[in-house]
């Protein structure tokens, strides 16, 4: 007999724990789910929610687990009628608590609603070997741009209910390491790819662009924010540690200089007119945010694939951000010292081969001149990545617990929690090569 779904996961590895959602988040509300995506009449087995993040992991949202089993009555394939059948999920649900003036809703939401559907139709018209419609476990694809969205909606707050990636054989690669050289090279495809599909909707599509709101960091950051506290007290933090360092005083003074003008300098990058070529930014693919996928080979784990999940900060932008973002928190020091020039011609190679595919005018696409260019401006991305979001990234479980509270409710704790993440071996690494290499360029 197969195991069953809920004893094929490893939940103490997971550290979930049974959770009640909000009423709103209920059996019904899956059951709802269920139907829409079959569409067709649903009878719930079995409903059970777990708590999918620690505390503090999120600040902006609830994530649960939700294992399902479930029966699938009425069901049509190419207009005939199936026997009714059971079936075991496990699905993401995405609660966040924002609330967002505009009706319309949040980018993430034009994200799931309107846009990844589209993008990943392009990409299998091109790579139908890569992005097959090969069905496994019901809905899994050989690739993927990001976990299928079977539903979302807004109210008062946004809720997105997602296949769930770890079911899928997907898992999150080692963040606390980097990624290796050819994990990095997966991580740039994907976003080769999903920046070339953009640019291709974006030119058949220009008034799409309206539908977008500018990137959360377009007006700076609000000091008092949670945001704002954790970037601007960490770095106030790191300066101090770096000015004890030997040969460092002088950066860390340029450091204190770059932290006063910090807000200024960010809305100078982030203005549109810095793109000489617009993508959909993802804005946040440091690996908390990637999945990657690995196959079997002989006694070694291979990649396979790598995905995205969380498109909060998504925006209308440049490639530059992504990928000094990526390079700067995700991969591997060793990598990032001696294979940024390779990772970065890799990423040109497959943005052209994808452009190319999917008939992009030869004029139009970039050259590797241009995505040099596009580094550079961004190089100020990087800096504010390296210095504030890599040690999160970089965080364990037990420092990831009340996050959130440490950083905002409490000083003495902060600097706790501060000492802890600006200590990790790769973060010292990371910035006492970062900080001279910006130093150098002028950038700092």
């Amino acid at each position: 007999m197969n195991p069953s779904l809920e004893e094929q996961m490893d939940y103490e590895h997971l550290k979930v724990q049974p959770k009640q959602p909000p009423k709103y988040i209920n059996e019904y509300f899956i059951q709802q789910t269920l139907e829409v995506y079959y569409r067709c009449n649903v009878v719930l087995r079995k409903c059970r929610f777990y708590c999918a993040t620690r505390p503090g992991e999120t600040y902006s949202s609830e994530i649960y687990r939700v294992l399902v089993l479930f029966t699938l009555y009425n069901r049509r394939k190419n207009g005939i009628l199936c026997k009714p059948s059971t079936h075991e999920m496990s699905l993401i649900v995405k609660d966040v608590k924002m609330s967002f003036k505009r009706k319309e809703g949040s980018n993430e939401f034009m994200m799931h609603k309107y846009i990844l559907s589209r993008l990943m139709g392009k990409l299998m018209a091109i790579y139908p070997d890569e992005y097959s419609m090969e069905v496994v476990n019901d809905h899994e694809r050989v690739c993927k741009v990001s976990a299928d969205c079977l539903l979302c909606f807004r109210e008062k707050y946004e809720v997105y209910v997602l296949e769930d990636l770890t079911r899928m054989s997907f898992c999150q690669p080692n963040r606390f390491d980097g990624l290796d050289l050819i994990e990095s090279q997966y991580v740039m495809k994907k976003l080769a790819h999903i920046h070339a599909a953009s640019m291709v909707y974006l030119w058949q599509h220009p008034r799409a662009a309206g539908i977008f709101l500018p990137s959360p960091l377009a007006d700076g950051i609000a000091p008092s924010s949670y945001l704002g506290v954790s970037t601007f007290e960490g770095m106030r933090y790191a300066i101090e540690m770096v000015k004890r360092w030997p040969g460092f005083r002088d950066i860390a003074e340029r450091m204190r200089s770059t932290m006063e003008q910090f807000n200024r300098r960010l809305t100078e990058v982030m203005a549109h007119k810095r793109c000489a070529f617009k993508v959909l930014v993802h804005g946040e693919p440091w690996a908390k945010n990637i999945f990657m996928k690995y196959a079997q080979r002989g006694s070694d784990l291979s990649p396979r694939d790598a995905t995205f999940v969380d498109f909060q900060m998504t925006f209308i932008g440049s490639c530059g951000y992504d990928l000094n973002y990526f390079l700067q928190t995700s991969v591997d020091f060793n990598v990032l010292v001696h294979d940024r020039k390779t990772l970065i011609e890799w990423y040109h190679k497959q943005l052209t081969r994808t452009l190319i595919k999917l008939n992009y005018p030869i004029e139009k696409i970039p050259t590797m001149t241009m995505i040099l260019h596009e580094l550079w401006h961004f190089e100020f991305i990087g800096y504010y990545a390296l210095l504030v979001q890599l040690p999160i990234a970089c965080m364990d479980e037990d420092t990831t617990t009340d996050f959130r509270l440490k950083c905002i409710l409490n000083k003495s704790e902060r600097k706790k929690f501060f000492d802890i993440i600006y200590s990790y071996e790769r973060v010292q690494v990371m910035l006492y090569y970062g900080l001279r290499r910006f130093a150098v360029m002028g950038l700092i």
